[in-house]
């Protein structure tokens, strides 16, 4: 399995519309931002990911891939790092 790859770095590769991937982001609540693994859609030509709905208000989000961590502004979902997703070990 390949390692985590930096957003700042890299975006994943042009493969049409939405592609699943393993994500890690900031994501801020009242005055903290916690660190979290998820899944999330890219779409390679818009470059926006999408994260499935997780808030406590159902909401789904999408974040502009374009926008790097370290210049989103405050109270913005951060993605900062992603990678392929493992392959499964169930035969389908």
């Amino acid at each position: 399995m390949s390692d985590w790859i930096s957003v700042e770095d890299k975006l994943p590769e042009n493969f049409g519309t939405w592609k699943e991937y393993l994500i890690t982001m900031l994501y801020p609540r009242s005055e903290y931002e916690y660190r979290v693994v998820a899944t999330a859609l890219y779409d390679s030509r818009q470059k926006i990911w999408h994260l499935n709905p997780f808030s406590e208000e159902g909401e789904e989000k999408t974040v502009n891939a374009l926008i790097l961590p370290c210049t989103a502004e405050n109270g913005e979902i951060k993605i900062t790092h992603w990678m392929p997703l493992p392959k499964s070990p169930y035969e389908f």
